[in-house]
């Protein structure tokens, strides 16, 4: 048996193959889906699923959901009464449910492997977190697959999509993922996604809570102005949020609806001791145009995956549709007419993921790390006869076809007949040395066939007669692409001039499993016994945006003097060799062979190490934010500064989504809605970095951060802190400014590198002022958000202060390096080594 599931963020599902049939596995009250939703009493006992659902109005604070957004972080679940979890062990805790539900339904049945489905727009800790939920339930044979494969998957298993174009719009609860998926007789071909990472259904219900319930609440009661935030009014926000998810459900089978909760199930009193309650009328036209925006931005993504892979809309059979918010009855209809192409909505967009899974789960050899394709091809060799069989072994069509070979010997002196156990029969047909015939694959699952060889007098020849069995499988994948570019943080040196960049490792579309060799060149001396290093940074590569900084941090692996020999060094310039493998799940595995040192390195699974250290809970979460938002808010005045009139169009509408988010931020008192956010600027500060580093406007860029540095360097000479080299950055300018007026992409690479080299001299020579050194401590210590190792952190912080009151500047600057590189993301600055990428291009 094989086992597929879609761990969803508000539903999941699970699918079983056996004995060639799928089968969606009820869950207990006969529905086919289970509510992601946990419960905790006061004793630790749990509830799930429906159940658990049932208690949101009663006791909403002891009720987890939503957790799959947070996985990948270190972000607890509180559930009252002093109770956490954490969104790893939630989410293996609903699969325990699921699997329950199957032994139930299969109870003497062998679980040969499990695939669990993922958004296609999941980062590497998301995937990794995904992996460990399931073993923990119990099932070590696991795997996992892009949502929109299963999805697609599912369709072509009902005969509708056999071949053709298609796009999989798949909306959850959570996530949106766009796939442009070919299939050529059931094979499915994944040619590109695009996705956003938090985009989904419990972002409608947020848009009309905040447009339309609260505002509703604060016309008809006496409300503190911060009550979103207000502990007294947490249970009142919680219950709200039901309401108005089953609000908007409801709105997809009538024209109008009630967010309606009784002051009895609220409990909760306003500011003049009046009982609160909610009776909140909404229209289905209401609904429309409050989730009109996130709806045009997932069609938007639509169209641009179209014409990055050089399609039309009339080029594509149809868009399906896959998620619970696509069956908002206008949805499917406004995507289809707003991109040209037809709606399909014949498969159950509730359980299509999971069945899909399951499809594919069987279509697999499943092997300790990872998971390969079942072979589709069969030969069976005949020696006495000098006769070959070759046939498919599995196929999702409804025919298949058998080539029989033989010795021109053999020509015209034999004869065959296929016949299955069906009751069709090919009749006697005699050999030409190459004959082929179309056997009939009637039904799912194993179809029997005997081959029968006669001589040319008719008798049957036992020896060289077969029987061979073709499964008939509903649907197969072509190949599982990587679903993000994975690169390495490098050093570009010009001379004594040093800037980080990324370097692919595993290009986005890689068909996996792929395993390969990169070779860089240490950037920096290490040697045994000092505190010296070299790490290999991963970061997950947006399209065109190159600076490490502006992409998110996926991993690291450091070699730091202590793990060499005695006696042994790392010199720059020796080689580093990555030998990675990919396998199917989208897990990297990487070994790193130092031959100076004849030492080997095995990082593991490199990823959950600097994101899965963020916390988006409580004052951590509210730094966290308020930390990227300065920074997003930062780059904006740089750029409009530097750009000014050439693109303040683009400008202020970037600027405007920035507000919008810091707006949310202010009102979010939940984790999820907080990680959301931290997504959105993220995705927000690429599109401002792929505007200012845009041919048309790089130079305007580069010009604008010169005059800053120059007009900084003469500040620090104004204010008497004098320079050891003031000629050298005088001649760095000169030369800045010789590229800049040459032009060409060349010349503006080396002039970026000459500018990141008048930083780091700005940067070293601001912090020889005592209060600068101060300053950049006390700005380091309030940074305990985003920190790897908080213990480290929280001691450094202690120590720093100690030498503030002793000041000891020299010994206050090495603390602020230590907590700077303790930091999960943090702006690349070119003042010191440490700051600078370990590795260089080989």
């Amino acid at each position: 048996m094989y086992i597929g599931i879609d761990l969803g963020t508000s539903n999941s599902a699970v699918s079983c193959y056996h004995r060639g049939q799928v089968d969606v596995v009820t869950m207990e009250g006969g529905d086919n889906i289970l509510p992601s939703v946990i419960y905790m009493d006061a004793q630790g006992s749990k509830l799930y699923g429906q159940r658990a659902f049932e208690q949101m109005v009663l006791a909403p604070e002891n009720v987890a959901s939503g957790f799959k957004r947070l996985m990948g972080t270190s972000t607890e679940l509180t559930l009252g009464n002093g109770h956490t979890m954490t969104p790893e062990q939630a989410s293996s805790d609903i699969v325990r449910q699921l699997l329950g539900q199957v032994f139930k339904a299969f109870p003497d049945e062998q679980v040969e492997g499990c695939i669990v489905t993922i958004p296609a727009a999941f980062n590497q800790m998301q995937s990794e977190a995904t992996l460990r939920a399931t073993r923990d339930a119990g099932i070590q044979a696991v795997g996992l697959l892009q949502e929109p494969i299963a999805a697609s998957m599912a369709a072509i298993a009902d005969g509708e999509l056999n071949t053709g174009l298609f796009l999989v719009y798949d909306l959850g609860g959570g996530t949106f993922d766009v796939a442009l998926v070919q299939s050529v007789g059931g094979a499915v071909n994944v040619l590109d996604n695009l996705g956003i990472n938090m985009l989904g259904g419990r972002d409608f219900d947020r848009e009309i809570l905040h447009s339309l319930v609260v505002p509703w609440l604060k016309q008809h009661f006496t409300l503190p102005d911060d009550f979103l935030k207000g502990a007294d009014y947490q249970r009142l926000l919680r219950i709200a949020r039901l309401a108005t998810e089953r609000a908007k459900i409801a709105l997809s089978r009538s024209e109008s609806e009630t967010v309606f909760v009784s002051s009895d199930e609220i409990g909760t009193r306003d500011l003049r001791g009046e009982p609160v309650y909610l009776d909140v009328p909404v229209t289905r036209q209401q609904l429309r145009q409050l989730i009109e925006p996130q709806v045009d931005e997932t069609i938007e993504l639509c169209r641009r995956i179209l014409a990055k892979n050089g399609y039309q809309a009339s080029d594509v059979d149809r868009v399906l549709f896959i998620g619970g918010p696509t069956k908002t009855p206008w949805l499917a209809e406004r995507v289809a007419d707003q991109l040209g192409i037809v709606a399909d909505i014949t498969v159950d967009p509730m359980v299509a993921v999971s069945y899909g899974a399951a499809i594919y789960a069987e279509s697999r050899e499943w092997g300790d790390d990872g998971t390969a394709r079942k072979s589709s091809r069969e030969s069976v060799e005949i020696a006495e006869y000098a006769l070959r069989y070759d046939f498919p072994s599995r196929t999702s069509r409804d025919t298949a076809r058998l080539k029989i070979s033989c010795a021109a010997t053999q020509r015209d002196a034999l004869e065959v007949q296929v016949d299955c156990t069906q009751g069709w029969t090919s009749g006697r047909q005699p050999l030409d040395g190459n004959t082929a015939i179309r056997l009939p694959v009637a039904q799912q699952g194993e179809n029997h066939f005997r081959i029968s060889v006669f001589a040319a007098d008719g008798r049957p020849l036992t020896d060289a007669s077969k029987q061979i069995v073709i499964l008939r499988t509903h649907a197969s994948a072509a190949g599982i692409p990587a679903t993000q570019t994975i690169s390495a943080k490098v050093v570009e040196m010009d001379g004594n001039i040093a800037s980080n960049t990324l370097e692919p490792m595993v290009d986005k579309g890689t068909l996996l499993p792929a395993e390969g060799t990169k070779s860089f060149r240490a950037a920096r001396d290490v040697k045994s016994g000092s505190n010296d290093y070299i790490a290999l940074e991963l970061y997950q590569h947006a399209e065109n945006v190159n600076d490490p900084e502006q992409n998110l941090s996926v991993g690291a692996f450091r070699i730091s003097s202590s793990d060499l020999l005695p006696g042994m060094a790392i010199n720059k310039g020796d080689e580093i060799i990555c030998q990675w493998r990919m396998n199917d799940s989208g897990i990297l595995r990487v070994v790193i062979d130092v031959p100076a040192v004849g030492q080997t390195f095995d990082t593991g699974h490199l990823y959950a190490d600097t994101d899965g250290h963020r916390n988006f809970a409580d004052h951590d979460g509210e730094a966290l934010l308020t930390g990227l938002l300065d920074e997003a808010n930062a780059e904006l005045k740089q750029a409009d500064t530097a750009l000014g009139k050439m693109a303040r169009s683009d400008i202020r509408h970037i600027g405007a989504a920035i507000q919008e988010q810091r707006r949310a931020a202010e009102r979010a008192n939940d984790p999820e809605v907080r990680r959301g956010i931290s997504e959105r600027v993220r995705a927000l500060r690429q599109d401002l970095s792929q505007l200012v580093n845009s041919p048309e406007h790089r130079a305007t860029m580069l010009h604008g951060r010169h005059t800053d540095l120059v007009r900084a360097y003469d500040r620090e000479i104004e204010g008497g802190n004098m320079p050891r080299d003031s000629e050298r950055f005088r001649r760095m300018a000169d030369s800045a400014l010789e590229e800049l007026k040459r032009g060409d992409e060349q010349a503006l690479n080396d002039a970026e590198q000459i500018l990141n080299d008048m930083d780091a001299t700005v940067y070293d020579l601001m912090t020889e002022r005592p209060e600068v050194v101060v300053s950049v401590f006390r700005n380091l210590s309030e940074k305990g958000a985003t920190a790897v190792d908080a213990e480290r952190h929280a001691r450094l912080v202690k120590e720093g202060q100690e030498a503030v009151q002793k000041n000891d500047i020299t010994g206050l600057k090495g603390i602020n390096n230590q907590m700077f590189n303790n930091q999960a993301q943090h702006q690349v600055h070119a003042a010191t080594a440490s700051e600078i990428a370990g590795l260089m291009r080989g």
